[in-house]
């Protein structure tokens, strides 16, 4: 008897957040987590890791430059899948 395939929250039950500022990464990181998700976000400002303080499970602080970081925290905290959502500001 074959068995059921995987559900899609199964799958990939961690998103990660790659976030900006403004409301949109706070907004899907909320969508998410009505989903049952884990969201695990990885603001790129102290402003934005403040607007996800609520929406997110955890929250990372990395640099603009950091993309080694970014990568290897989304890595470790098992994000299949990966949005980034906001503004970021050029330095």
């Amino acid at each position: 008897m074959p068995s059921a395939a995987p559900s899609v929250a199964s799958e990939s039950a961690v998103l990660g957040i790659i976030a900006g500022e403004g409301d949109i990464p706070r907004l899907i990181a909320e969508a998410a987590r009505r989903q049952g998700r884990q969201v695990v976000a990885v603001p790129l400002s102290p402003g934005a890791a403040q607007l996800l303080e609520s929406a997110a499970h955890t929250i990372i602080p990395c640099g603009v430059g950091e993309a080694k970081k970014i990568i290897s925290t989304l890595h470790e905290q098992h994000a299949r899948q990966v949005v980034l959502a906001g503004k970021v500001h050029k330095r």
